[in-house]
């Protein structure tokens, strides 16, 4: 991990964990992506280098994702956000024919942060099905300047708030029918008094979502989160640049800029883990930088 010598760290929720401090990746972007999603070296699934703009390969389709496994071996709800860059000559190349329920994001390796073209070609896509090719992949035109980070941050929150309010209305019917059933049960049984006061009748309880959790399958989530900053071309909004007015070189204060902005990683593990949370749902973030 290579850690700045000016302080633009965002601030980060507190988490207990690990921290690896020495990792190895490969040196260009396609490689290392997609030993990510399969967890195979270059070697083993062929993308051994970078990936063009124009270049008609990918990785392999033969080759299994983290996300097919996880979808098919234990039912999670898998989201691919921000940059792909493993190959999109075809379809079937794309994040939601790989695992993925959606993506949105771009398929190449590089743009412009802000106009989101490359070679004079507009790439931000919403994906928004598994398998979402032709006739379902949506140009996301209406995002033409807005900076790829803050897109990013707001699809995160949002797959995240998503998937804690379907599984929060799931508990919320299991925990009526588990109180219907209960009153139902107090109903149906014989009692050899006559004459109750109030404070003798016992009432039916709605009961804890603890308590209902142990009777309700409840699907996990994987979300591949893959911002776009710090990559070149080195772009941040002035106020972001200006938090680093003590680097006086233009190059490294733009690149500071892409840093501080990236602060957003913690507002997206924040609202992350409270609603997690709230749920009782066990979680583990891998934060790579």
């Amino acid at each position: 991990m290579y850690s700045l010598t000016y302080d633009v760290t965002p601030t980060s929720p507190i988490i207990p964990g690990i921290e690896l401090t020495n990792y190895y990746v490969e040196c260009v972007c396609s490689p290392t992506r997609a030993t990510f999603l399969t967890g195979r070296f270059p070697l083993h699934h062929g993308v051994v280098d970078y990936i063009g703009q124009a270049t008609p390969t990918g990785l392999p389709l033969n080759e299994v994702t983290i996300a097919q496994k996880l979808e098919a071996e234990h039912n999670y709800a898998c989201h691919a956000i921000g940059k792909w860059h493993v190959g999109f000559y075809r379809e079937e190349y794309t994040p939601t024919f790989r695992g993925f329920d959606s993506f949105v994001g771009f398929y190449g390796g590089a743009e412009d942060h802000y106009s989101h073209q490359v070679t004079g070609a507009f790439d931000l896509r919403r994906d928004l099905e598994p398998e979402c090719g032709d006739g379902c992949s949506q140009v996301a035109s209406d995002l033409n300047g807005t900076y790829s980070t803050s897109i990013f941050a707001a699809r995160a929150v949002e797959v995240v708030e998503n998937h804690a309010a379907a599984h929060a209305a799931v508990l919320k019917a299991a925990a009526a029918a588990h109180a219907v059933a209960t009153h139902t049960t107090h109903s149906n049984t014989t009692t050899t008094t006559t004459t109750h006061t109030a404070s003798d009748v016992e009432q039916p309880q709605v009961p804890q979502v603890s308590t209902v959790m142990t009777t309700v399958t409840m699907q996990p989530l994987f979300l591949y989160l893959c911002f776009q900053a710090v990559h070149e071309p080195l772009q941040a909004p002035m106020v972001y640049q200006n938090m680093n007015s003590g680097v006086t070189y233009d190059v490294r204060r733009a690149f500071a800029g892409m840093v501080r902005r990236g602060f957003v990683v913690g507002m997206v593990m924040k609202g992350s883990l409270l609603l997690l949370l709230a749920l009782y749902l066990s979680y583990l973030f891998i934060f790579v930088r």
